[in-house]
């Protein structure tokens, strides 16, 4: 059985106080053009995108007939078209849209084939002017050693920072800043409430399983029609789903998909993600049953050596670690 991740506690602090770097080896782009991109994309996007001035941005999920996500996104508005950044596991779903929903619609969508590093962390901004002269807005068209490239903020850990996407070569000073590797990325992500698509989410998640604070920037309720709408206004107009991601600190090692147990020992979820912290123990994401939750009981999760006590936080967690 695999054990959980382990985290490099330097890298994450020098996240936290400073600046840090990774590729988006994970993430896919596409450029809508045409005079029909902005309000084709309003009818698939659970959010309101009407609106968007030139260089603003948007989150938003694209969702199935029934409410489950099936891409969680974030479009920006580019002066000729739109960019839309996602997970690249949802970009043939993104793919497929475009190629069945478009029918009579000016919509033309490409993938982005360039390549895309991120910035993160509270001097990101800072960083990453003095290398490119850009206006500060969320999105920016430049040039970087000639070729064209696409300079998008964007938060994925918590701490603020910058997407860089770009059709030539990698910049040099990109090599400047510590590389923040994958488990320390998707660990930054969890502990600030920031979800990973398909990792924190199946088949069967809806958005408002992934916390208020995701439900109120991903979700509009008062926008016209999307797939999936309606299950979706009847969930809030109802006002609560029967489960909610949360984060777990765990007495023991556990590994993704183990069962979570409540007071009276029946499964009450399940973990998405573990990782083994230096100074807390495993620090785990799960989808629990929202009584569990409410009652504030305590909790045991399976693991190699037999059942073990968890305590359940909402999340964010950051403060957890500031003590």
């Amino acid at each position: 059985m695999t054990l959980p991740e382990s985290v490099n506690l330097p890298l994450l602090e020098r996240l936290r106080s400073d600046a840090v770097t990774f590729p988006l080896e994970d993430q896919s782009m596409f450029r809508l053009t045409g005079e029909d991109a902005a309000s084709w994309l309003q009818g698939q996007a659970t959010q309101d995108l009407r609106g968007l001035a030139a260089g603003e941005s948007r989150p938003f999920c694209l969702c199935n007939a029934t409410g489950q996500i099936e891409a969680i996104a974030r479009a920006y508005q580019d002066p000729e078209g739109l960019l839309v950044t996602l997970d690249a596991s949802s970009a043939p779903t993104f793919a497929d849209r475009l190629e069945r929903m478009v029918i009579i619609e000016d919509v033309v969508g490409q993938p982005w084939t360039g390549r895309g590093f991120s910035v993160q962390g509270p001097t990101a901004t800072d960083w990453i002017s003095r290398h490119l002269v850009h206006s500060g807005l969320d999105a920016v068209s430049i040039s970087v050693g000639g070729a064209a490239a696409w300079l998008l903020r964007r938060d994925r850990t918590g701490s603020g920072g910058w997407d860089l996407w770009t059709a030539g070569p990698d910049p040099e000073w990109w090599t400047e800043l510590p590389v923040l590797g994958p488990t320390e990325s998707r660990f930054a992500a969890l502990e600030s409430g920031i979800p990973k698509y398909w990792v924190d989410t199946d088949r069967k998640t809806l958005p408002p399983e992934l916390g208020r604070a995701f439900e109120t920037d991903h979700v509009s309720y008062v926008k016209g029609c999307y797939l999936g709408q309606e299950v979706l206004q009847r969930i809030h107009s109802r006002g609560h789903t029967n489960r909610t991601w949360v984060a777990v600190v765990i007495d023991g090692l556990v590994v993704p998909r183990a069962s979570v147990y409540g007071p009276d020992q029946r499964v009450v979820g399940s973990i998405t993600q573990a990782f083994q912290h230096p100074e807390l123990g495993t620090v785990a994401g799960a989808m629990v049953r929202n009584d569990t939750i409410d009652s504030g009981g305590p909790i045991s999760v399976d693991s190699p050596a037999g059942r073990v006590a968890g305590e359940i936080r909402a999340l964010p967690i950051r403060n957890l670690f500031q003590d």
